[in-house]
C-alpha cells in the first residue's frame, strides 16, 4: 500500500490562525525569535510565513473575524527539540509566558520538557531528550 510520508518528504509548515495578525507576528518574532519571510493577503485573508526553529510558521487571520476559536489544547501543538532547556525555560518564567504543563521530567518518553501559550492559546513546546 502506498503511504502518503513515503519516500523523500520533509516538513513544510506549521499553520495557525490568530484574532490579529499583526500581534501575532510580533509576539513570534519577538519573543519566540522568528524571522519574517514573507507575507500575502488574498480575499478574506492576511498572513505570514515565519521561519524558526528549523521550520516555518504560517499566521493566517480570516479578515472580520475577531475571534476564532483556537483549536484544542490536547489536540496540536508546535514542538522545538533543544539543548538547553533549563535556560530557556528561565527566559520563558522571565517573559511571563504562560505556562500549559510547568517544567516536567519524564522517564516514560527520556525527556524533559515544558509548554507555554501564546497569545491566541496555541501550544508551543520545548523539549530536551536525556543524554545517553
Amino acid at each position: 500500500m502506498a503511504a502518503l510520508l513515503a519516500g523523500h518528504v520533509r516538513p513544510a509548515h506549521f499553520g495557525i490562525f490568530v484574532r490579529d495578525h499583526d500581534a501575532a507576528v510580533a509576539w513570534y518574532t519577538q519573543v519566540m525569535g522568528c524571522q519574517r519571510t514573507h507575507g500575502f493577503s488574498i480575499p478574506g485573508y492576511v498572513g505570514s510565513f515565519l521561519t524558526g526553529g528549523g521550520f516555518q510558521i504560517e499566521i493566517v487571520q480570516v479578515l472580520g473575524q475577531t475571534s476564532p476559536e483556537p483549536p484544542p489544547v490536547d489536540r496540536a501543538h508546535l514542538a522545538f527539540l533543544v539543548e538547553d532547556l533549563d535556560r530557556r525555560y528561565a527566559l520563558a518564567k522571565s517573559l511571563g509566558l504562560t505556562f500549559f504543563i510547568d517544567l516536567t521530567d519524564n522517564p516514560v518518553i527520556g525527556a524533559r520538557f515544558f509548554h507555554v501559550q501564546d497569545p491566541d492559546g496555541h501550544v508551543i513546546e520545548f523539549m530536551q531528550a536525556y543524554q545517553g
